[in-house]
């Protein structure tokens, strides 16, 4: 009797031969450990590397995106995002949008277009400044009306001068007032000589302390003297 093994495809033959007789038995090959392409080790299940590796970087499709989970989408690197059309973008779930990141808003790019007032208003305090000056120039008037005044106080100063003179002058009395220093420091003298007489004169004493002189020059004698009322 005499032994032998060969290989045919991924199972490996345990042939026995005994008197002209052959009998094969299959061997189970051993599975090899699936580990993610660039990861030293498998992630942990439910990490953000887990997501990563499972969602990977080809486009998802809409159905994709709307199954995922808060923590899939924070998981969700920025090409993926950037991935995204203009329509998955706009099915995003107020839960979904809530979990953007700063580097996912910028990511979006021209999608914010895309995005509905209460998508852009459930957008974080943290992940609103993710917003380029492009990406603020793109937006509505509806959109920045809908902007909450905790969102119009995280504002950086770049992000409120890409907004345009008529957006100055439609912003409500609230989001006026949520401007903080910072943010009016950003205001150009096109988009301050914008500002209506009932905004100008909303001011409070921080806001107008942000104010170069040429900020303060831009206004006109009308409004200044709303200021001295």
């Amino acid at each position: 009797m005499c032994s032998s093994k060969t290989t045919s495809g991924d199972i490996a033959l345990d042939t026995h031969t005994t008197s002209g007789d052959v009998n094969v038995r299959p061997v189970r090959p051993l599975r090899p450990r699936r580990i993610a392409q660039g990861l030293s080790s498998a992630p942990a299940a439910g990490g953000a590397a887990f997501w990563s590796a499972v969602l990977g970087t080809p486009a998802l499709t809409t159905e994709a995106v709307q199954a995922l989970g808060t923590a899939q989408v924070r998981a969700l690197g920025t090409a993926q995002v950037a991935a995204l059309t203009a329509d998955q973008v706009s099915t995003l779930s107020t839960a979904q949008v809530k979990s953007l990141t700063a580097a996912q808003v910028t990511a979006l790019d021209a999608d914010v277009e895309a995005m509905s007032t209460a998508q852009i208003s459930n957008i974080t305090q943290v992940a609103i400044r993710g917003l380029a000056a492009d990406q603020i120039e793109r937006l509505s008037a509806d959109q920045i009306a809908s902007l909450t005044t905790s969102q119009v106080a995280a504002l950086l100063s770049t992000q409120v001068a890409a907004l345009r003179p008529e957006d100055v002058a439609a912003l409500s009395t609230a989001q006026i007032a949520a401007l903080a220093g910072g943010g009016i420091a950003g205001l150009s003298s096109d988009q301050i000589a914008a500002m209506t007489t009932n905004q100008v004169g909303l001011l409070t004493s921080k806001q107008l302390a942000a104010l170069s002189s040429d900020q303060l020059a831009a206004l006109g004698p009308d409004k200044i003297a709303v200021l001295s009322t």
